[in-house]
């Protein structure tokens, strides 16, 4: 159904290359050595969108059903360079980590960590509010 939408082709092979790459992920040395992370689910990335990740790949479900407002923000993404990949739910199953997936997993570069802060407090809900940032916290209860 999706790949009828956004004109690509179904991927339904486990062992696609781009597959594989992208189910790497899921570990940290494979996200640290690619500079990309995976946002699993609908409200992930409609937040990388919103704060400018740059989003590699969208990968849908091909049987998921989106509302026509999530199916205009990948429209959106795709005229800025991001590619659509619409997979098998078994396929699926294997890049997301979810118990019960959404039916979208988005591929998007690491921030620059001044660039991330910045256009965090600029789009944000934080608008007239204090933000406190912390980073490399080891024990939150020290806090």
């Amino acid at each position: 159904m999706n790949n009828l939408i956004f004109g690509v082709e179904l991927i339904t092979s486990k062992s696609n290359s781009t597959i594989l790459e992208i189910a790497k992920l899921s570990e940290k040395k494979h996200r640290v050595a690619k500079k990309q992370f995976l946002c699993d689910g609908i409200k992930l990335f409609k937040e990388a969108k919103k704060f400018g990740a740059n989003i590699r790949y969208i990968v849908l479900e091909n049987e998921a059903k989106f509302d026509a407002d999530i199916i205009e923000m990948v429209k959106e993404c795709v005229e800025n360079g991001a590619k659509v990949l619409c997979v098998a739910d078994y396929v699926f199953k294997k890049i997301t980590a979810e118990n019960s997936p959404q039916g979208i997993v988005t591929v998007c570069d690491f921030f620059a960590k001044n660039h991330l802060f910045s256009t965090i407090v600029k789009n944000s809900f934080f608008d007239n509010k204090r933000v406190l940032a912390l980073e490399s916290v080891r024990d939150p209860g020290n806090m």
